[in-house]
């Protein structure tokens, strides 16, 4: 026999045999296959399984979700980071999955609006996206426990400010010298007569203005927040 076949037919054995017993667990279990296929990679390439790392696992799911979201939701998940980051100098404390509990969520929660001065809107909203990057860390069975499914917090309803038909006209006649304000001007009440976002006006371009089989002008916009099209009468 070859020198060390013995030794490799016990390894792939071994191999086989965690491969079926992760197999047979997923199935009773009806879990997600995506998390079956990180599993049995990370019996057949150990190299492949992710640290427990904090940071770094956060930078993977950022790179991860860069594909399927929208840049602004990455951009928060930057924010995120960097909050987390400035926490663990503020407090000289450690990021850990084994202390993603409630005393940690109680200090960061403080930190976030004692500190950064937040909203509880926005404290919210960063809490919300931690939460996502755990259960996404849960699902890879990077984190052992789901205490961090505790984390609440009840927002605020906000104000909602908005302009009359002959506000938003009055504000459209201004006349304006300065260029710069006036590109705001015209962006801004555009966005109104539309009801689009800031991000989708952002990124139209010419060819984005179609004529219908009317013969009328439509924005054919791509959201950039559901991917679907949507066709938006325009005046000429």
């Amino acid at each position: 026999s070859l020198t060390g076949s013995l030794e490799l037919n016990r390894s792939l054995d071994l191999m086989s045999e965690r491969v079926n017993t992760t197999y047979s667990k997923f199935k009773a279990n009806q879990e997600p296959i995506s998390k079956l296929y990180d599993q049995i990679n990370y019996i057949v390439n150990p190299e492949s399984k992710p640290s427990n790392d904090f940071l770094k696992n956060l930078d993977r799911y950022i790179n991860v979700k860069s594909n399927t979201v929208t840049k602004n939701t990455i951009d928060h998940f930057h924010t995120l980071r960097s909050h987390l980051i400035d926490f663990t100098k503020e407090t000289k404390t450690k990021l850990s999955f084994d202390k993603m509990d409630l005393n940690f969520f109680d200090s960061f929660n403080l930190y976030l609006q004692e500190v950064k001065g937040h909203s509880v809107n926005t404290v919210a909203n960063n809490i919300k996206k931690l939460k996502l990057f755990l259960n996404w860390c849960y699902d890879r069975e990077i984190i052992e426990h789901q205490k961090y499914k505790k984390f609440k917090i009840n927002t605020i309803d906000s104000l909602q400010v908005t302009l009359t038909d002959q506000e938003l006209m009055k504000l459209y006649s201004i006349e304006l010298d300065n260029y710069s304000l006036k590109k705001v001007k015209y962006m801004f009440c555009f966005m109104c007569f539309t009801g689009q976002r800031i991000s989708d006006l952002k990124k139209l371009s010419r060819s984005d203005i179609k004529t219908n089989e009317n013969g009328n002008l439509v924005w054919v916009n791509h959201v950039q927040k559901t991917k679907e099209p949507l066709i938006i009468p325009l005046n000429r």
